[in-house]
């Protein structure tokens, strides 16, 4: 995982560079950032953070400057504990901004989390917390029902908890969120939406896209003309050879 914000591809400069080989992304907000999440709002960029209830940034072009701004969550919900918010993802559906976090728990260790939704009028804030339960939390977390509660629970899995939660809507206007089982095996999984965004549909269960012995976090999907893309983090991003992979289908359910 990321310690320093060198911003995400979308906000890297765009400075035109002597040659191919002569360029190198320089910073656009060069502090202490993790996990960065980019959206496209009235005004300009803004951006969110892994911290104490999101902080954020925002900047009227990609390539700066940069303001740092307070954070936007406007308290942790009822089942939550405390501890940091980690790697957040921000849509627009329906004239609301909703905000998808991962929130620390009872009843999984000290880095246990599971995933709720923050609305919003306005990109930045403030969001505040959807529903007295969690959208996605596995069933034996000292939490309300989730709205997902991965049942049956897959005994191949670590007690971990599920984080990196990420927006989709298909082409026929389905909603989706994907998110990953924290710890390895790492999993993917997805689950469908309200149409709004705000609560799993109803009889949805999730289901697994992808595994690994691995870490594979940080799910994003994008539909092209091709297919289906699914771009994820793959490794140990405390080392050089953590990447960002991608892999590609005619299905969305059937990688």
């Amino acid at each position: 995982r990321l310690l320093v914000l060198l911003l995400a591809a979308t906000v890297l400069s765009l400075a035109r560079p002597a040659s191919a080989e002569e360029w190198v992304p320089r910073p656009v907000l060069n502090v202490d950032f993790p996990d960065p999440a980019v959206v496209a709002a009235p005004g300009g960029l803004v951006a969110y953070a892994t911290g104490d209830l999101v902080p954020h940034a925002w900047s009227r072009q990609p390539d700066g400057p940069w303001r740092r701004g307070p954070s936007l969550l406007t308290h942790k919900p009822s089942w939550s504990r405390e501890g940091g918010v980690w790697a957040v993802d921000v849509a627009h559906v329906r004239g609301r901004w909703l905000l998808y976090y991962a929130t620390p728990v009872k009843g999984m260790g000290e880095h246990g989390r599971c995933i709720g939704v923050a609305r919003s009028r306005a990109a930045r804030g403030p969001f505040r917390p959807v529903g007295s339960a969690p959208l996605v939390c596995p069933s034996y977390a000292g939490t309300p029902t989730a709205q997902d509660p991965l049942l049956p629970r897959d005994p191949t899995l670590p007690r971990a908890g599920v984080i990196d939660p990420s927006f989709f809507r298909d082409v026929d206007g389905s909603s989706y969120l994907l998110y990953k089982t924290d710890r390895i095996p790492s999993t993917v999984r997805i689950v469908a939406l309200t149409r709004d965004g705000q609560s799993v549909k109803s009889g949805a269960t999730s289901l697994e896209l992808l595994r690994s012995e691995g870490v594979l976090e940080n799910p994003v999907l994008t539909v092209r003309p091709e297919g289906y893309v699914l771009l994820a983090s793959e490794g140990d991003w405390t080392r050089c050879g953590y990447a960002t992979t991608w892999r590609r289908s005619a299905a969305l359910l059937d990688w």
